[in-house]
């Protein structure tokens, strides 16, 4: 019910949309009594009364107007409501986008990316039965019946009275099938979240899974899981179809005692034939918005149950420890201290790292080591702001990390991981998501430096070549230079690099530290470091064992005092 109460709350966003679909259908309720009247007065006119048809062709004339004006209110309350939908859809996808980057790639990769795109459009697809149709179909299902009550109390009240007392027949009947449609919807939005995560997850692995001979038995897989949301749709229709039947018979049932009671006093003269077949005419009308109500209402419920998973993310709190939004402003980053800093994952039995002290400023190349689950990402994340510090705090430039803007913090900011992300788009393209209003000659010296410019010489499109998505068409270590590219094209302040060179030959590693030295001044650089060729250039290393900050300095120091640093270069020999 909760779920309901927010999606209404929602739709008075597009009131002007709605209202219209609300005067639309008053017009049309309006129009339906206006009609049944003047139909009865034509028929007892011309069968009754013997009047000639052309005499009264006024009314023929007037009840042709009506029904075409009937038809285009019910046009217009579809446009109306519609619209409205479509404006909902839309508001609802640019707020669960903009989430989505509140929360960060942290709290996005915790989930299957097949569930997060189900939701965001399969499931906010399905709102619009619930908008479109269900909302719409419920003033119309209290109006029209309303209406036609107040028309035939006055004149009939036996009429009146059994179109009163059948008329909640249908939506206690409806409710009492609810709670099963309820049931098999939230199974079928569960299966087409899995099957939507497995596709994904299939098509992303199909390589490895030829590789390993096991494609086959994925396959199989996908059509288990699709086996399921088959049976569970079909489940959905069965109870659809029970719910309709239940209806319709409610409904016939109680259209023939009307008939029936109103052909007997008829017979015995207890009933004028104007109002009799008035009521014969307009009884259909009375429960046909009732009848269509509870077929809107299992058209709707999928969206509803996705609408659930619409507000997990949209109630999602960001792990952040900024303030999206607001907080302070800032358009330089001198420098960055960590003091006693720690954090815990939720639901974590230890820390990832704890009390971690270190300072970083500006002009200094940085290392950050450690052997696989140090807590080396998450340190990075933390700096980032990604991840909100359990205990300590970060300062830059001596203000805290939660009273700055992450909007400010990220225009100054830059983290280039070990598998970029890049678009299925052009090289200009993805360099210039960094910077899009950067001139040419930052662009060119971008490319200079991320030691593209040669590269793309011999590309048949040059900078123009489509790279493919996730870059699929250029090697690992042209992708590395594609986002090296982009983080000298920036131009921050402060730069994360995960081990830029790990794709690259010798030849364009040794160039390519040429162009991050180049990049330094001015500057803090923080690289994670898997190679001992990075680790010898930088100012200051930052060597970390199971969570916490085991020794800093330079590599010829940490050799000489640190045993656990010098036992991990001898393991790797060059490999960090």
């Amino acid at each position: 019910m909760e779920i309901q109460l927010r999606l209404i709350r929602l739709a008075t966003r597009s009131k002007w949309f709605f209202g219209g679909a609300l005067a639309a259908s008053i017009v049309g309720c309006a129009l339906v009594l206006f009609q049944a009247e003047l139909l009865t007065k034509v028929i007892a006119n011309i069968f009754l009364y013997n009047i000639d048809p052309v005499t009264i062709g006024g009314q023929f004339q007037l009840l042709g107007i009506i029904v075409v004006l009937r038809v285009g209110a019910q046009v217009c309350a579809d446009w109306f409501a519609k619209s409205g939908a479509v404006h909902l859809k839309t508001q609802i996808r640019q707020t669960l986008l903009e989430k989505f980057r509140l929360l960060g790639a942290v709290h996005n990769q915790s989930r299957p990316t097949g569930e997060l795109t189900a939701v965001f459009l399969q499931g906010v697809d399905a709102l619009d039965a619930y908008f479109s149709q269900y909302l719409p179909q419920i003033i119309l299902a209290f109006t029209l019946p309303l209406m036609i009550l107040f028309r035939v109390f006055p004149f009939d009240g036996l009429s009146g009275i059994i179109f009163l007392l059948s008329a909640p027949l249908i939506p206690i009947f409806m409710y009492l099938l609810a709670s099963i449609s309820t049931k098999l919807t939230s199974q079928q939005w569960q299966g087409l979240q899995k099957i939507s995560a497995y596709f994904l997850d299939t098509l992303l692995g199909i390589t490895t899974l030829k590789s390993f001979g096991k494609s086959r038995d994925e396959v199989l897989r996908i059509e288990h899981v699709a086996k399921k949301y088959h049976d569970t749709t079909l489940d959905v229709l069965r109870i659809t179809f029970l719910s309709a039947l239940i209806m319709e018979f409610i409904s016939t049932i109680s259209i023939a005692l009307i008939a029936v009671q109103i052909g007997l006093r008829l017979l015995y003269g207890q009933m004028i034939f104007e109002q009799a077949f008035f009521i014969l005419v307009i009884a259909p009308e009375f429960y046909l918005p009732l009848r269509n109500l509870g077929a809107r209402f299992h058209a709707s419920q999928l969206g509803v149950e996705a609408a659930r998973e619409i507000y997990k993310v949209l109630d999602a709190v960001p792990l952040n420890s900024m303030k999206p939004g607001g907080g302070l402003a800032i358009d330089t980053i001198r420098m960055i201290d960590l003091d006693h800093v720690g954090f815990t994952y939720p639901g974590a039995a230890q820390s990832a790292i704890e009390k971690v002290t270190l300072h970083l400023e500006r002009g200094r190349l940085y290392a950050l080591v450690g052997t696989s689950g140090s807590g080396k990402s998450t340190l990075a994340r933390l700096l980032l702001g990604l991840l909100p510090v359990s205990q300590g705090e970060i300062y830059i430039d001596g203000r805290p990390f939660s009273a700055i803007s992450i909007e400010s913090f990220q225009k100054r900011s830059t983290w280039i991981p070990q598998k970029p992300h890049l678009f299925n788009d052009t090289v200009e393209a993805n360099i210039r998501l960094a910077n899009p209003v950067a001139s040419e000659s930052e662009y060119f010296k971008a490319l200079e430096l991320a030691r593209l410019d040669h590269w793309l010489e011999g590309m048949p499109e040059g900078d123009q070549t489509v790279i493919g998505e996730n870059g699929r068409l250029v090697s690992s270590g042209e992708a590395q230079r594609i986002a090296l590219g982009r983080a000298f094209l920036k131009n921050a302040d402060f730069l994360i690099l995960d081990e830029p060179v790990a794709h690259l030959d010798p030849q364009l590693e040794s160039d390519l530290q040429s162009g991050l030295k180049a990049l330094i001044p001015g500057k803090i650089v923080l690289i994670i470091a898997h190679r001992l060729s990075t680790v010898q250039n930088a100012d200051q290393i930052f060597f970390f064992d199971k969570g916490t900050l085991a020794g800093q300095g330079t590599h010829r120091e940490l050799l000489e005092w640190c045993e656990a640093y010098a036992r991990m270069v001898q393991t790797y020999r060059g490999d960090l």
